[in-house]
């Protein structure tokens, strides 16, 4: 079994997508795994799979998936897990995160967990600044959906020992990797 499994997995038939996210997740997924399946995508199905209709590659949405004695016959994955296109946050790391409602806009954010079968699977710690814009108590946050931030920050020594309130002879900077 895969870690992750792509768009083209699924429309190999070779995994079934959960739908636990938003409609538009559903629909991106669809669209790009069955281009040629026109169908509209109202997103009633627990799970949608692969199957041949007159020679057309399509989807279907069923209730569960197939059973093969007590273990499923193809494996289950999240509907985001499709869209963040083999990127795995890991924990501590800088994403972005947001809402489809859209209503506070994306944040920037540390990624602590993500959670299965929610609706805002993704526990983040967002920073500072979207707090106080917010004017809320500086807490952990869930969302609905995060994206990789590549970015490279450049700070002096001096800059990280005054966020720390201490002196540069008193930092010990380690790599990621805990070196």
């Amino acid at each position: 079994m895969k870690d992750r499994y792509t768009i083209q997995d699924l429309a190999d038939g070779n995994v079934y997508v959960r739908n636990d996210g938003t409609l538009e997740q559903l629909k991106k997924v669809l669209k790009e795994a069955f281009p040629e399946d026109k169908a509209e995508v109202f997103g009633n199905s627990k799970f949608y799979k692969m199957y041949l209709f007159l020679g057309v590659v399509c989807w279907t949405g069923v209730e569960a998936p197939s059973l093969s004695g007590l273990a499923y016959s193809r494996p289950v994955q999240s509907v985001g897990d499709f869209i963040l296109k083999g990127w795995i946050p890991k924990e501590g790391e800088l994403v972005s995160a947001w809402d489809d409602d859209g209503l506070y806009g994306k944040i920037e954010a540390v990624f602590i967990y993500k959670m299965e079968n929610q609706k805002y699977p993704y526990i983040v710690l967002p920073n500072e600044e979207a707090y106080k814009a917010r004017e809320e108590e500086f807490n952990f946050d869930s969302y609905q959906n995060i994206g990789q931030i590549n970015k490279k920050v450049e700070v002096t020594f001096q800059e990280v020992a005054d966020k720390f309130e201490c002196d540069v002879e008193d930092l010990i900077i380690k790599s990621n990797n805990g070196n």
